[in-house]
This record gives structure tokens, C-alpha cells and sequence, in this order.
């Protein structure tokens, strides 16, 4: 599945499904932090709905270095810093455009709003440590023909975006990130519990896990034109074979989250790798 709003000569999203069966209580976890920091604003792509009842505050061009390539999280990043100085807490992008054919996308133009709850207006979010999965990340509808002992799904996708390589241009910039995905992502309202929650937690952070490992095989990756797809293809493959493994044996041995045991030996590793990975976590 790619995101609509990824541009450039190449873009792979792979999409992973996982479901979780009904189970015990686990302990709370601490709700999130202030709404004006960088990780907790919500960005909203040009698709997606206004936020009707926050308050429009300005619109905003981001530009990059006109000699340089610039990815479009590059832009993204800007604006949120131009949001926090304005004391907003969604951006909502209008349009991306690229001058040449070299770039990703050079310049975004986005509307600046505040709203009291501006998660309730997000379709979609990254992976951060100082965000933990809520149950109001879960909005999807469950899905027809679901068994009944299936109580959430999680849906999160790994992806790449590239720059364009040509003889004139052969420094390969390559973006990877993961995408938590609300309106997919299901909870059965009955089974609204901590345990299933942090199951789900585990997920993602595998997502996030793999996310970095493909970070690094990209890190220094030598092609040219004839061979960019080629490579970049066999290196996502591989990763995604690992990773579709890893989330399979995850649901095996924690049997949906249902054996506690299993469950915080997973968790206990799966936070283990992270901090061994802390190098490529997405700047």
C-alpha cells in the first residue's frame, strides 16, 4: 500500500495487519505530554478533512536550500518548528511541489491551526518513544467477518521514499519511516483493556524495530541509475521477509498477548533492541 502523499522516483510502503484476542489487565500506561511539543503535533495531509473547530491561524511556505535536495520530512520538520513558535499544534498541507525533477519535493505551502484536542483530527502517525499507543489511535469500524475472539488489529506500514539518480545527479537520499494508520486500525469496544493495548504497543514497536534496520542497509548504499530500483528492491524484500517473520513469531509465542509470561519477555526485548538500534531512530 503507498501513501498518496509520497513522491519521487521510488516509494515501497509495506503494510502489516495483526490482530490480538481478548486477555487480562495489565497496568496503565502514562498518558502523553504537553500538546506543544515537536512529537505531538498532528500533521494532516492534503487529502484529508479541515479541522473544522480549531482556529485557523496563518498559512505557511517551507522552502528548502534551492542547491541542495531536500526530503519532504526534512519540510515537515520545519513547519513544526514554525508551529511551535506559533503555538499551533496542526499543520494541514496544502501542496507539495519540486522545481526540478531531482528533488522529492522542494517547498510545501500549510495552514497553522491550535485546537484544544488535536489528535481527534489525526489519520496518521509515526512511531515516538514519547508517544504510546491509546485506544483512541484504534477508530476504524471492525472489519466484516472478523471472528469474534479477535478483539483489535493494529495496521502500521514500513516505506521508503528516494530522491531521483541521474548521471547529473547521483547522491542517493533515501527517507524511510513507519505510519500507524487510525482509520484501520480497530478496537472491539468490549475489549478496551491495557493487556490487549500493550500487545498492540509491542506491534508497533516492532514496526518501529525494522523500521531502523532498514535505515541502516540503505545507510551507504552505492547504485546508479541502472541499478537503483533493482538494489533498493532487494534490500526492502529481504527486510520485509524478516519482518512479516518477527511479528509472526511475536503473535506465536505471546499467543495474541495471552500468555503474560511470553508477553514481558517480548516486550523486555523488543526494548532491548530499540536501545541497541537508538543510532538510527528517525531524527
Amino acid at each position: 500500500m503507498n501513501r498518496a502523499v509520497r513522491s519521487g522516483v521510488f516509494v515501497c510502503t509495506l503494510l502489516v495487519a495483526t490482530c490480538a484476542v481478548p486477555g487480562q489487565l495489565f497496568a496503565d500506561f502514562p498518558s502523553p505530554g504537553g500538546i506543544f511539543g515537536e512529537k505531538n503535533i498532528v500533521v494532516l495531509q492534503s487529502n484529508d478533512p479541515e479541522p473544522v473547530y480549531a482556529e485557523r491561524l496563518e498559512t505557511i511556505q517551507v522552502s528548502g536550500d534551492a542547491n541542495q535536495q531536500v526530503s519532504y520530512a526534512k519540510l515537515v520538520a520545519s513547519a513544526k518548528e514554525i508551529a511551535k513558535k506559533a503555538k499551533a499544534n496542526i499543520i494541514k498541507i496544502n501542496a507539495m511541489k519540486a522545481s526540478s525533477k531531482a528533488n522529492i519535493c522542494d517547498h510545501i505551502t500549510a495552514t497553522l491551526y491550535k485546537a484544544e484536542n488535536p489528535r481527534m483530527y489525526e489519520t496518521e502517525f509515526t512511531w515516538s518513544a514519547d508517544r504510546r499507543l491509546t485506544w483512541d489511535d484504534f477508530r476504524g469500524p471492525v472489519q466484516p467477518y472478523t471472528v469474534d475472539n479477535i478483539a483489535a488489529a493494529t495496521f502500521c506500514a514500513i516505506g521508503f521514499e528516494t530522491n531521483t539518480v541521474t548521471q547529473n545527479n547521483p547522491m542517493l537520499k533515501v527517507n524511510v519511516f513507519n505510519t500507524f494508520y487510525t482509520r484501520k486500525s480497530w478496537i472491539r469496544e468490549s475489549e478496551k483493556n491495557p493487556n490487549i493495548l500493550a500487545h498492540e504497543q509491542g506491534h508497533f514497536d516492532l514496526c518501529e524495530l525494522y523500521t531502523r534496520k532498514l535505515r541502516e542497509r540503505m545507510a551507504n548504499v552505492n547504485v546508479d541509475v541502472a541499478s537503483l530500483r533493482t538494489t533498493l528492491k532487494g534490500i526492502y524484500a529481504a527486510l520485509q521477509k524478516e519482518y512479516q517473520e518477527r511479528q509472526q513469531q511475536y503473535e506465536d509465542d505471546t499467543n495474541h498477548g495471552l500468555i503474560y509470561k511470553e508477553q514481558d519477555r517480548w516486550e523486555a526485548m523488543i526494548a532491548q533492541e530499540l536501545a541497541q538500534t537508538d543510532k538510527w531512530k528517525d531524527s
